[in-house]
């Protein structure tokens, strides 16, 4: 199988961080969304002028620039928590960060990384979005917990490469997790979950028509045809729910008529 360099590179990292040493290690980090914030693990410690170790810059500079005090934020796809912790530094304490995460090995070090700053305005929910209660098989490579993903396809092709972590999640759409779990209403989703965009979005119709979030996405697929098919699902179905679309990466206005132009990157939705 030949890996772009960008699969190599974080196969490579996702090796290095398993590393005991590395992957124990508690500090300060130098760059990325949680710079200078506390985590654990992670390459975040290395100096700031080396050339960054992951393709959310644009995404992390857009964001930065939004005013987030006192708002309630999801982040749903939460990985080890570096958005998490970035949210809830911005929110400050009249805000409130929800971290929606089904992966339970990511939701054990978000756990520590919000103990390490002494958060109190964060929530974790231990579940998968889809677009209705359901239980599925989840994937994800030993070394890179933030592949994971429940879309059969990507799973197959997870396990396919070998030393893969199974493990059964529970999934639900997010207006019935709302209501179940009490959550307050969003003002703002992001979303990073590997391939399950579309029916995330789906199970969040009423939250989407009575609060009007606005909403970072990062459109993801196996292979460029679906990855094609995914945003055109994507942008469609916002634009069903009256929002406006920018292509975080390029500035670029998104409509269905040029939906392809946001195959790679992150969707920025904005209610109309």
């Amino acid at each position: 199988m030949i890996l772009d360099a960008m699969s190599l590179r974080r196969r490579v990292l996702g090796r290095l961080n398993t590393v005991p040493m590395i992957d124990r290690h508690v500090y300060v980090a130098r760059h990325g969304p949680a710079r200078g914030l506390k985590r654990q693990g992670g390459m975040g410690w290395l100096p700031s002028f080396l050339p960054r170790m992951h393709e959310w810059e644009a995404e992390e500079a857009f964001l930065a620039a939004l005013e987030w005090r006192g708002l309630t934020v999801y982040d749903v796809g939460g990985d080890q928590g570096l958005f998490t912790l970035f949210f809830a530094d911005r929110v400050g304490e009249a805000g409130h960060v929800i971290v929606i995460e089904p992966n339970p090995r990511s939701c054990l070090r978000i756990e520590q990384n919000v103990r390490l700053n002494d958060f109190r305005n964060v929530s974790i929910v231990p579940v998968g979005l889809a677009d209705r209660s359901t239980r599925l098989q989840f994937a994800f490579p030993s070394s890179e917990p933030a592949r994971g993903s429940a879309v059969p396809a990507v799973a197959d092709r997870i396990k396919f490469e070998g030393k893969a972590t199974l493990c059964e999640i529970e999934v639900n759409a997010l207006d019935d997790e709302i209501k179940r779990s009490a959550l307050p209403p969003p003002h703002f989703i992001k979303m990073d979950v590997e391939g399950m965009e579309y029916p995330a979005l789906q199970g969040m119709r009423m939250t989407l028509r009575e609060h009007r979030p606005r909403l970072s996405i990062e459109i993801h697929g196996l292979g460029v045809e679906q990855k094609i098919a995914n945003v055109r699902q994507v942008v469609a179905f916002m634009e069903e729910m009256d929002y406006r679309l920018w292509h975080i990466e390029s500035a670029q206005t998104i409509e269905s008529s040029n939906a392809v132009s946001a195959m790679e990157g992150h969707l920025y939705c904005e209610p109309r």
